[in-house]
């Protein structure tokens, strides 16, 4: 099966808390390695984005739980490819999140992110570099 990136965005349906973002993290920790998924979650000013790598089956599934988080609204799939490798191969969920009162909290390991050809790599990196 093919290995794929998708990258989608949405609205929070309300502020989002630090203790709700390490919920949503802990729980990715927990699932998606059993699922093969590896991935990125940004979250700034009510707003998520958030990058989902495996294979098809097991990334469509992980977005339709997404679709079926009450935290998400307005959830639009930006990008959907095909890849040769994985972007985030360490990361069973990062976290990038800033805000208009911080720079940055990290709550990731903290090492550059490459995503190779991709507009996840462009926008990931504008992010990253906003957000420190």
């Amino acid at each position: 099966m093919a290995l794929i990136q998708l990258v989608y965005t949405s609205t929070a349906t309300r502020p989002m808390r630090d203790a709700d973002l390490e919920q949503i993290i802990a729980s990715a920790h927990h699932k998606n390695p059993h699922n093969g998924i590896t991935g990125m979650l940004f979250y700034a000013d009510g707003h998520f984005m958030q990058v989902l790598e495996g294979e098809e089956a097991q990334v469509d599934a992980t977005l339709e739980r997404v679709r079926l988080d009450p935290r998400h609204t307005d959830i639009t799939v930006t990008e959907r490819s095909v890849i040769s490798e994985r972007g985030f191969a360490e990361w069973s969920m990062g976290l990038k999140r800033a805000g208009p009162d911080e720079a940055q909290a990290d709550i990731a390991a903290s090492r550059a992110v490459v995503v190779p050809n991709s507009l996840a790599a462009a926008i990931l990196g504008e992010l990253t570099r906003s957000a420190g």
